[in-house]
Parts: C-alpha cells; sequence; structure tokens
C-alpha cells in the first residue's frame, strides 16, 4: 500500500530526524509508528550510521504492529525485522539474525542489557521506546528494573526516541522517568 504522509506525520517524521534525542507525543492513530519508521529508512537512506534500530514496545505491539507496519507500506517493505521475544533461545535467535529493526518488549530489557554485555557490545545505535511511559519508573536510586538496565546504554545510544500518546497520564512527574533518556 502507498503511504501518503498527513500534514501531522510529516512533522513526526522531520522531527524525528533532525532530533537525535527526542519525544513525539502523539495521539492514538496518528501514525507514530509509521512516521517513526519512514524517518528511520530516511536515515539509512542518507547514510546514517545509527544501525540497527531497537524498538521497546509492549508485548503485543513489539510482537505485532511494528512487523505489520513494514509490511503494510510499500516504502518500509525492504526493512527487515526481527522480534526478541519468547524464550531465551528464541530471544539469542532473534537477536542474532539480520535484521534493521529488532523489536521487544520492556520485560525483556534487563535479559536483553545482560546479553550483549552492557556497554562492551551494545550493538543498537538508535532505540525508540514505544509507549514510552512505562520508562515513568525511572530514577537513578531505587527505580524500575527495565528503565536501571537501560540507563545502562543510554548515554552511548546515539539516538533515542521517545513515543507515546500519554506522556504524563498521572501528572508532570511521569515526565521525569522517560525524559532521562533523552
Amino acid at each position: 500500500m502507498r503511504w501518503i504522509a498527513k500534514e501531522a506525520q510529516i512533522l513526526m517524521r522531520d522531527f524525528i530526524i533532525a532530533t537525535p534525542r527526542c519525544n513525539v507525543w502523539a495521539d492514538m492513530g496518528m501514525a507514530k509508528t509509521s512516521s517513526a519508521l519512514t524517518a528511520l529508512d530516511i536515515l539509512w537512506l542518507a547514510g546514517s550510521q545509527f544501525w540497527p534500530a531497537l524498538v521497546i514496545a509492549p508485548k503485543r505491539v513489539a510482537r505485532d504492529t511494528w512487523g505489520d507496519e513494514t509490511e503494510k507500506w510499500d516504502h518500509l517493505q525492504h526493512l527487515r525485522v526481527s522480534k526478541i521475544l519468547g524464550t531465551p533461545e528464541e530471544r539469542v535467535s532473534a537477536c542474532l539474525a539480520q535484521a534493521d529493526v529488532y523489536t521487544t518488549n520492556y520485560e525483556n530489557i534487563p535479559w536483553l542489557v545482560e546479553f550483549f554485555g552492557g556497554q562492551k557490545r551494545w550493538p543498537f545505535k538508535i532505540i525508540i521506546a514505544d509507549e514510552s511511559r512505562k520508562l515513568q519508573g525511572f530514577r537513578i536510586v531505587h527505580g524500575g528494573i527495565r528503565a536501571a538496565a537501560l540507563s545502562k546504554i543510554a548515554k552511548i545510544t546515539g539516538r533515542w526516541v521517545n513515543l507515546t500518546g500519554t506522556p504524563a497520564p498521572e501528572g508532570e512527574t511521569d515526565l521525569w522517568g522517560p525524559n532521562w533518556f533523552i
């Protein structure tokens, strides 16, 4: 299917391309996923060194949405997606597969960081945190396990994009965790 970007999608795409570490806050159904994938594709075509990409998302979104979007849109069908989900053996296999975009769920982050030895062999040059409000539990001290694992590799990751439609569902203090990664 041919992707015809609307004004909001063009703004999201261009903002992601121009801003290495950013938040994209847009309502559900505003095509954040396809806009982010299109931005990745343009960066890749322009010769960006920020590859491969890791998408962290809720399990269903990591399993279905990102791969479905690359299959759905003509201009994204060349992107290879590997889903780092399932048993430890399945996750290892997915990590070793040749792909442009790897997807995983938030619960697998501590395992993934440990698998790659933290900063030593971390291969991902761009991270997209889909539903980034899941990072709101991050604190320097007494924070969540997933966010603490991500904090080990955040500064060596060249690009970071937080995507969400609900940046602060219970107040402004919910913004601190996701914004630390920016």
